[in-house]
């Protein structure tokens, strides 16, 4: 991704706020580093570590004394809390079913 698409893509994340659309048209593979993975969010680093501390994002791995992640990485991540999260409702959903007259 050269400096014009990712202009590109700040204008287009002003249109569509809170929609990180990028992130689901890059390859799998595709590396971002931290200073990326803020830009991508509209972020400051510091928010990045401390989403990393608070388990909202994967551990990164080194690569050439950088944090960087994968996509795919990202998106298992983000889809196994989705999918944790509506397990979580879906157990209290049936417990407040089972004290329910």
């Amino acid at each position: 991704m050269n400096e014009n698409e990712i202009l590109h893509v700040d204008e287009q994340q002003e249109h569509m706020p809170g929609i990180i659309a990028i992130l689901g048209e890059l390859e799998s593979g595709a590396i971002i580093t931290e200073d990326g993975l803020a830009r991508l969010f509209n972020r400051h680093v510091t928010s990045v570590k401390r989403a990393i501390h608070r388990g909202e994002l994967p551990r990164p791995v080194k690569l050439f004394g950088q944090n960087s992640w994968t996509v795919g990485a990202l998106q298992r991540h983000i889809e196994s809390r989705l999918q944790a999260a509506q397990e979580d409702a879906d157990n209290t959903d049936r417990r407040i079913a089972a004290l329910s007259p």
